[in-house]
């Protein structure tokens, strides 16, 4: 695994991620746990503890409805962020 995603500036959506850590839960479950934890806040973005430690990035999508620009947000984890699950994936239980 840590070859696959070592030194990489890749980040990795959630159900990437799940797939990755081979945790045995998928992308929902994922997002719960880190909701419980207080890791995400209720729309899914990182406490900014949590991108300040590198565990996270925040992508931001500018699109056109109407006459309006809307703004969309997602969380992605970093490789630092994957390693961080993994070691500590008893706390996510």
């Amino acid at each position: 695994f840590y070859d696959t995603v070592a030194n990489t500036d890749t980040t990795f959506d959630f159900g990437q991620a799940a797939k990755m850590m081979q945790l045995g839960i998928g992308r929902n479950t994922l997002l719960t746990k880190l909701r419980n934890r207080k890791i995400l806040d209720s729309k899914n973005i990182p406490y900014q503890r949590y991108i300040s430690a590198g565990y996270f990035e925040i992508k931001q999508s500018d699109f056109q409805v109407g006459d309006k620009v809307k703004v969309h947000m997602q969380a992605r984890f970093t490789e630092k962020g994957i390693k961080w699950v993994i070691q500590n994936k008893q706390q996510l239980q």
